[in-house]
């Protein structure tokens, strides 16, 4: 559903933030969660990013669906 880039080149510290947001991700499948078209495309995008950090939108954009499909972490 989601994959995350290949991150393994990465430092640690990266390699950890790129492993929390796949985390993230992997929760909406994980919880059996039903998204909208709309969200299954904002989650596919955020999936194919190839930087260990997101943007002000894109983490809020992800906070806010984690908040509407009551995703807890």
């Amino acid at each position: 559903m989601y994959t995350i880039g290949t991150h393994y080149s990465l430092p640690t510290a990266e390699q950890k933030s790129m492993s929390k947001l796949e985390q993230r991700l992997r929760s909406f499948q994980n919880g059996a969660v039903v998204v909208e078209a709309a969200s299954y495309s904002i989650l596919q995008q955020l999936g194919k990013l190839e930087r260990p950090f997101l943007t002000v939108l894109e983490e809020s954009l992800l906070g806010f669906l984690e908040e509407e499909y009551g995703i807890v972490l």
